[in-house]
Parts: structure tokens; C-alpha cells; sequence
């Protein structure tokens, strides 16, 4: 099939998605015309309570499940209404994914597991490339460690490194600290920024608080639609709006205090000039 590209710049996009489950005679609305977009570099997290279609908005973004309506982009190519052949293709090229958990096949070492990821995408063989990723995650010379061999925090790593083997530009994540300490999540939350500095589009699911502190910014569902989007950015905003104001204020607050004072001191001085002329001529005649 012909690539098709898409007309926007940025590395994820997806416009007016709809997604509809039937249970009986029932229709449940899971997403309702949401759009998202994320530039390289840039950390954007979804938020919303348990059922507001966080989880159905990153799979039909990862080319996981088919939207019933709107499309998805990842760098520059069509992934929605394609063949699943197609999608499963786009998506070991341009996208890692990682799950809350599940994503180790528990009879292959880690080592085996990135390499594997690496052949999905159609990378070429390099033999440093598992040392170099799992020295990144802070797990050097555990290659050849089964899953079961790992602590659930070595685990949480070692699969954000079979997420990156094919050095994706986009990074999507489902609640992926939500089975975590909070050790390691402040752990796996400075390897997701550390990759969003490197220049990869990162997209996380969660609950947890310290991962919406930590995005760029914060796109909020319920109920399958938008209900609040940027508003990390429009609170950054409105402080330097607030503190420009704040500053200027201050300024001029200074600016008058100056005047007052200088006034009061040329006064002061105008004053002792007069008197001492007057004693002069006091004592002069």
C-alpha cells in the first residue's frame, strides 16, 4: 500500500477520534471526537478518571485497536484504516510501546527481548546496541537476565529498553508507573524525560500526580472527550503573565518612592540654602 503522509509537522497526531464498544443492545461512547498532538521532544500526559477512555485513546494511537471514526499520524504516515499487517509494521518502526505491565515475554532474556524488537523494526544488527540500552535504564550486564530473575523494579526498566530498541520517535505509555514504589517510579519518570529531551515524543497514561507534574503538558478526559487540554501551559502562562504584572508594579511602586525621596531631598536642601542665607544677612547688617 502507498504511504500516505500527513499535512501536519507534528511527530503524533490524531484528529477527532470516535470509538464506540457494544455490550447487548447497549452502545458505550468511549471516545467522542478527541484530538491530541505531540512534537518531538515534547511530554504530554492523559488524565481523567478510571472509564474516561484514557486506555482506548492510547490504543487506537498506537495502532493497537482501529478508531470508528477520525485518523491517526505518527511521523508523517496514515496508521489508522490500514490492514492490521500495515499497522503492526508502522508500529515496530515508529512507536514503543509500554503497558502497565506484561510487556516481557517471560522465556527470552532481555537481551534477546530488544534484539527481537530491533528485527520487528527492520534495524540493522548492531552488537552494542543491548548494552548501550540497558546501561541508559541503569541495568548493565543484566542482557541475558530472564524476566523472572529481574526485581519488579529492574523489570519496569528493562522493559522501557525493549519499548526503545527501535529507538522510537514516539513513546506511549499506559500507566506505566501505576504497580511502582515511588522510588522507582521518580526512576522511570527521569528515563521518560530523559527521552523527551533526546527529541522522542513521549505519551503517558496515569493517575499518579507525579507524573502529570512531570509532562509538558495535560490533556484531560472524561467521559471520551476532551475536558480540559494545555492546561499545564495556560497555568505557566498566567504565572508570567501574572508575575510580568506583578514586576511592573513593583517598578513603578520604586519608580515613585525614588521621586518622592528625591523631591524630599531637594526640598530639604532648597530649605538649608535659604537658611543659611538668611543668617548671613542677619549677620552682615
Amino acid at each position: 500500500m502507498a504511504a500516505v503522509t500527513a499535512p501536519s509537522a507534528a511527530v503524533l497526531r490524531a484528529q477527532r477520534l470516535y470509538r464506540f464498544f457494544h455490550a447487548g443492545d447497549e452502545e458505550v461512547v468511549a471516545l467522542c471526537g478527541v484530538s491530541v498532538q505531540l512534537a518531538a521532544g515534547e511530554w504530554v500526559a492523559v488524565t481523567g478518571p478510571s472509564g474516561s477512555g484514557k486506555s482506548t485513546l492510547l490504543q487506537c494511537l498506537a495502532g493497537l485497536d482501529e478508531p470508528d471514526g477520525g485518523d491517526v499520524w505518527v511521523a508523517g504516515q496514515r496508521i489508522t484504516r490500514r490492514p492490521d499487517t500495515d499497522r503492526a509494521r508502522l508500529r515496530a518502526k515508529y512507536i514503543g510501546v509500554l503497558h502497565q505491565s506484561g510487556n516481557l515475554l517471560e522465556h527470552l532474556t532481555i537481551g534477546q527481548q530488544i534484539r527481537f524488537a530491533r528485527r520487528l523494526a527492520g534495524q540493522r544488527h548492531d552488537a552494542g546496541v543491548v548494552d548501550r540500552l540497558l546501561g541508559a535504564v541503569g541495568l548493565d550486564g543484566r542482557g541475558r537476565a530472564l524476566p523472572g530473575q529481574l526485581s519488579g523494579g529492574e523489570a519496569a526498566r528493562a522493559s522501557l529498553a525493549v519499548a526503545l530498541a527501535n529507538d522510537p520517535p514516539v513513546l506511549i505509555a499506559d500507566e506505566p508507573t501505576g504497580e511502582l514504589d515511588a522510588f522507582t517510579e521518580r526512576a522511570v519518570l527521569s528515563l521518560l524525560a530523559a527521552r523527551a529531551v533526546a527529541g522522542t515524543a513521549v505519551l503517558v497514561a496515569s493517575h499518579s500526580r507525579a507524573v502529570t507534574r512531570a509532562a509538558h503538558r495535560v490533556v484531560e478526559l472524561h467521559d471520551g472527550r476532551v475536558h480540559q487540554a494545555d492546561t499545564r501551559t495556560a497555568d505557566r502562562t498566567a504565572d508570567r503573565t501574572a508575575d510580568r504584572t506583578a514586576d511592573r508594579a513593583a517598578d513603578r511602586a520604586a519608580d515613585r518612592a525614588a521621586d518622592r525621596a528625591a523631591d524630599r531631598a531637594a526640598d530639604r536642601a532648597e530649605d538649608g540654602g535659604t537658611d543659611r542665607g538668611t543668617d548671613r544677612t542677619g549677620h552682615d547688617g
